[in-house]
C-alpha cells in the first residue's frame, strides 16, 4: 500500500497490564500491508515496515514517549528493518544513539537458544528510554539481547529508564518483558516508569508442531492466526485477501524478507506448492481451523462475541455486526472452495511476483 501513512493508526486495543509492563496492539494500514501481502520484498518490504514505524512513533510521541534520551538498539540483522532511529530522529529532532547486537538462534531441543551473540557495539545514554524493534516467536532473542543492554547500562554505571519495543511478534514477548522488568528493577530501582510492547496488528500464537503440518510449517519459527488477539483492520483485509489466511507465517523471516528477496520468494513458492499436496487429503475447513480461528465465523453472533473478547470489549455493536456478516460469508466461500483450487491460484499469483523481482535484477 502507498500514500497510506496520513491516516491514524489505531491505538485503542489495550491487551493488558502486568507489573511494569504495559502491552497493545497497534494498527496502521502499511503494518496491515505487510502481513497480506508477504509477497512485498526487498526495499518495498523495509519502505513499507518504516512507514509503519513512523506511524507509531508519531502517536506515541503525544504520550511523551520521545522527550527523553533515546537509545535505539539493532538486533542483526531482521532488527535494521525497524528503522528506530530515522523515525526516532524524524519525530522529535533529537538524534537517538544507536547500539547494534548480533544474535542467531540455533535448535535446542523443544525451541531454540542463542548460538552466536559475539559481536556488540554500544553507545548509550543515561537515563535513556531504550527502543528495541525485532520480529519475535520465541522471545529468547528478544530477552537475551536486551539483557546484555541492561548489562552494559550497569557496566557504564548508567540507567534505563524504560524500555519500549515493537514488534510483530508472539505472546512469547510478554514472558520476555517481565524478564527484562525484573532485570531493570533490580538495577535501576524506582528509576524504571515502565515497559511498553507495541504489537503491530496482532499478538500472534508460536506453531509448535500440529503433527499434520510439519512436513509445511516451522516449529517454534513460524507465527500463526490460532488464538490470536489482532486488529480489526488486519481481520477485514485478510478476508479481502483470503491467501493470506492459509500463509506459513504471518510475517516469515524478516532478514531473508528484505536481503534475500529472491530465495524468499522461492521459499514461498516452495511452501504453497507443500501446501497444495496436502490439500489432496484435507479440507479447506480443516487447514483453516489448524492455523488460524476462521472457523469461529460459523457460530451465533451472540457466541462469535465470546470467542473474541479482544473486539467484543472495545467495539462498537454496530461495527462488530460488519465484521460478523462479512467474515461469515467469507467463510462460507472459502469452505465451498477446495484447498487445491486456492493453492493453485495463489502459485500463480506468486509467479508473477518471482518473475518481476527476476526481471528487476537484470
Amino acid at each position: 500500500m502507498t500514500g497510506t501513512d496520513n491516516i491514524e493508526p489505531n491505538l485503542s486495543i489495550i491487551v493488558g497490564r502486568c507489573e511494569s509492563v504495559t502491552l497493545r496492539i497497534v494498527s496502521t494500514p502499511a503494518s496491515v500491508g505487510i502481513i497480506t501481502t508477504p509477497e512485498c520484498v526487498g526495499v518495498a518490504f523495509q519502505r513499507q515496515l518504516s512507514t509503519a514505524i513512523r506511524t507509531v512513533v508519531r502517536e506515541l510521541r503525544r504520550f511523551g514517549k520521545c522527550e527523553t534520551p533515546n537509545d535505539v538498539l539493532y538486533i542483526l540483522r531482521g532488527g535494521l528493518n525497524f528503522d528506530l532511529h530515522a523515525s526516532l530522529s524524524e519525530s522529535n529532532y533529537l538524534l537517538p544513539e544507536v547500539s547494534f547486537i548480533s544474535s542467531q538462534r540455533v535448535e535446542s531441543g523443544a525451541g531454540f537458544s542463542i548460538g552466536e551473540n559475539s559481536y556488540s557495539k554500544w553507545n548509550i545514554q543515561d537515563c535513556a528510554t531504550l527502543w528495541v524493534g525485532d520480529i519475535v516467536a520465541t522471545g529468547i532473542t528478544l530477552q537475551t539481547s536486551i539483557a546484555q543492554a541492561i548489562a552494559e547500562y550497569e557496566r557504564q554505571a548508567k540507567h534505563c529508564r524504560e524500555v519500549i519495543v515493537i514488534t510483530i511478534g508472539t505472546g512469547n514477548v510478554i514472558n520476555a518483558a517481565r524478564s527484562i522488568a525484573a532485570n531493570l528493577k533490580s538495577i535501576s530501582g524506582d528509576i524504571v516508569e515502565n515497559i511498553h510492547v507495541i504489537f503491530l496488528e496482532g499478538m500472534f500464537t508460536l506453531f509448535t508442531g500440529e503433527p499434520q503440518l510439519t512436513s509445511t510449517h516451522l516449529a517454534y519459527t513460524d507465527l500463526i492466526r490460532k488464538r490470536a488477539p489482532r486488529s480489526v483492520e488486519l481481520e477485514f483485509e485478510t478476508f479481502k485477501q483470503t491467501s493470506a489466511l492459509f500463509e506459513r507465517c504471518a510475517i516469515y523471516d524478516g532478514g531473508s524478507r528484505s536481503f534475500e528477496p529472491r530465495l524468499y520468494l522461492s521459499n514461498l513458492q516452495r511452501y504453497w506448492s507443500s501446501l497444495l499436496e496436502i490439500g489432496r487429503g484435507m479440507s479447506t475447513r480443516t487447514f483453516m481451523s489448524m492455523v488460524s480461528d476462521a472457523d469461529v465465523y460459523q457460530l451465533s453472533f451472540q457466541e462469535w462475541l465470546k470467542a473474541v473478547p479482544w473486539w467484543s470489549c472495545s467495539m462498537p455493536s454496530a461495527q462488530l455486526k460488519e465484521l460478523y456478516d462479512f467474515g461469515r460469508s467469507v467463510f462460507d466461500m472459502l469452505t465451498n472452495t477446495s484447498l487445491t483450487a486456492i493453492c493453485e491460484q495463489r502459485l500463480a499469483q506468486l509467479e508473477v511476483s518471482a518473475c518481476a523481482a527476476t526481471l528487476a535484477s537484470r
